[in-house]
């Protein structure tokens, strides 16, 4: 039992004659190696027609069905083969994301916002006045030096890499040495990502935690990244875990949605999916996209939380219209499959298109359902994508 048939045919195990029948003529319309010009692919559709004929040999013929059944039923049904297959596209997803925490550190953290911590207290106001003093005395003797050299003096390494100055650095790192909370966690995340002075891990670290241990939700989270991560310290999912539950609790977002993948995971605490859902949901219903695409996982496998199809889809269209590519090419999918929805080649298309966009890899499926769509239901389909695309851009 090498092939499965009712997978070439693309059936489920319990579908009718008339569903077999009906779904045979399909796939030879689709693959039949006449309808193809590139010799490669009409050796590839030949070798598909030659698999889906020895199917349907077997399926359309009650006894060789019945006997192939059975020695099918030891094995692993349809159902859990694609549920597996599809809880292990997730599990990778996951740690995509993971990777890519450090664009979560921009939360609330921007060196942008420095500006405007610097004047939480009244006598920042005399440093500013003095700051801008010597900046203005710097200024008029740049344009003098400019008057007997054509070409300016270079912006230093750090201000090409950010656009941040020597001086607002040194700003933000005496604010942040008298105990500006927010500050330090903001030096942390220019030293993280090499904003205004060179990166420095474990200069990150230690500001970080300075802040964390006074309760700043941001740096607690971002500390939890570098332990997450092995950056500037010894890799230790189960600090990484602790710091993020100190950051979730206390309601951040960002920190709620790593808990969670530490759950889902088994990263630092015992895998728990029921407890991943939680922390999901709460960063979910914070609006946190990802979180959005991953509690929607959880109702498509339906572990930690009951499989519904409706209830994932709902999840994924609110991180779709967040920009989540994954869930972008998870709702096309569940529209070409018609789970939780009612089965749709033309919006599967769509929502494809809006996927491949966003860069996702999705030009295999898209093929599949050209061959099933007329060229007006296509070009229906692209002009949807261009709308719902622009009532992104509004949201």
């Amino acid at each position: 039992m090498a092939d499965d048939w009712y997978e070439i045919m693309e059936l489920p195990p319990e579908a009718s004659p008339e569903d077999i029948k009906r779904q045979f003529r399909f796939l030879c319309q689709v693959w039949h190696p006449d309808k193809f010009s590139s010799g490669q692919h009409k050796a590839r559709a030949e070798e598909r027609m030659k698999m889906i004929n020895a199917a349907y040999a077997v399926l359309s013929d009650p006894g060789k069905r019945k006997t192939y059944d059975a020695g099918r039923a030891s094995q692993e049904s349809w159902q859990q083969k694609q549920q597996r297959r599809q809880e292990e596209d997730w599990r990778r997803e996951e740690r995509y994301r993971q990777r890519r925490e450090e664009d979560w550190w921009r939360e609330e953290s921007d060196v942008k916002s420095a500006s405007n911590a610097l004047n939480d207290r009244p006598w920042w106001r005399w440093i500013f006045g003095a700051v801008l003093i010597l900046l203005l005395i710097f200024a008029a003797l740049w344009v003098m030096k400019g008057t007997l050299r054509r070409s300016p003096p270079q912006p230093t390494i750090q201000a090409r890499i950010s656009g941040i100055s020597a001086a607002d650095a040194s700003k933000i790192r005496l604010a942040a040495e008298q105990g500006n909370v927010q500050l330090q966690n903001t030096l942390g995340v220019m030293y993280a990502t090499g904003q205004g002075v060179p990166q420095d891990y474990q200069e990150a670290m230690k500001w970080y935690r300075k802040a964390a241990e006074r309760g700043n939700v941001q740096a607690q989270n971002n500390l939890g990244v570098l332990y997450a991560k092995g950056q500037g310290v010894p890799q230790d999912y189960a600090e990484a875990a602790n710091w993020y539950r100190k950051a979730a609790e206390q309601g951040n977002a960002y920190a709620q949605l790593n808990i969670g993948l530490m759950y889902a995971n088994g990263q630092g605490v015992p895998q728990d999916y029921e407890e991943a859902v939680k922390w999901y949901r709460k960063a979910a219903e914070q609006g946190n996209a990802d979180a959005q695409a991953n509690l929607g996982n959880r109702y498509y496998t339906g572990q930690g939380a009951p499989q519904d199809y409706q209830e994932a889809m709902k999840w994924y269209r609110k991180a779709a219209e967040h920009g989540n590519v994954n869930a972008q090419r998870n709702i096309s999918t569940m529209y070409a499959q018609g789970k939780g929805v009612a089965q749709d080649y033309a919006e599967a298309y769509t929502w494809a298109i809006i996927a491949a966009a966003n860069g996702a890899d999705v030009n295999a499926g898209k093929q599949l359902l050209q061959q099933r769509m007329t060229a007006a239901q296509i070009e229906a389909a692209q002009q949807r994508a261009k709308e719902i695309q622009a009532g992104f851009g509004q949201n």
